[in-house]
């Protein structure tokens, strides 16, 4: 009990400082940088690097984004069952946020490499499926890791991080593509962005952060 009021006390600008919080922000901007990295330039993909008709294109992109409603519909219910077989509720969609992130990530980095367009299709379609898998875990884990009466604040700042991607995603690939002629480096950078955010959740996010307490900190509400 006076772990929790302790914890109520402390200022907004506590939790933000937490590696735990910011290692969420992290993982969430790689989330973020594929799904605005495929919004922005999926569709010039397919017309300027595999030369396929307006008519066609139309066509093809549609097959990753209902994959990725599947993975949206199925996360929380993945999350749920795991949560209550761990009971922890931040173990739970930590663990499937850091391996869901991880394939996505790879599946990204490798459409990049390929050439076909069933294999650049389907290694897509699979990126968004498990990257959509993990789209309720970040809120998750700011629930379990911060106070109830900070959780907006928190979650606007993890939000703020990760929303960044919808301007740097676009401007990266557009100045990769410009300067390479080529799309390849523009994929394995969104998938190494997704796995370094996966990774230091991995190694970061606990339970709650622990109070200062042991340096003589002392909470002031704000």
């Amino acid at each position: 009990a006076n772990v929790a009021a302790l914890l109520a006390q402390m200022p907004l600008s506590y939790y933000l400082r937490q590696p735990a919080v910011i290692a969420t922000g992290i993982a969430f901007f790689g989330y973020a940088y594929i799904l605005y990295f495929f919004l922005s330039w999926f569709p010039s993909y397919l017309t300027m690097e595999l030369h396929l008709s307006i008519q066609k294109m139309a066509v093809v992109s549609v097959i990753p984004w209902a994959l990725g409603f599947l993975g949206l519909v199925s996360g929380g219910f993945i999350c749920d069952a795991l949560g209550r077989k761990l009971n922890d509720p931040v173990a739970a969609p930590k663990l499937v946020m850091v391996v869901c992130l991880l394939l996505a990530a790879l599946a990204v980095a490798l459409a990049g490499l390929v050439s076909s367009l069933e294999a650049v299709v389907s290694l897509i379609a699979i990126a968004v499926f498990f990257m959509y898998v993990s789209g309720s875990t970040y809120w998750m884990i700011v629930l379990g890791i911060v106070e109830l009466g900070r959780v907006g604040g928190a979650a606007g700042f993890v939000h703020f991080i990760a929303n960044t991607a919808g301007i740097l995603a676009p401007l990266i690939t557009g100045l990769i593509v410009e300067k390479t002629g080529s799309f390849v480096s523009a994929f394995v950078l969104a998938g190494a962005l997704a796995s370094a955010g996966a990774l230091l959740v991995a190694l970061l996010v606990r339970r709650r952060p622990a109070l200062p307490l042991e340096r003589g900190a002392i909470a002031q509400p704000g």
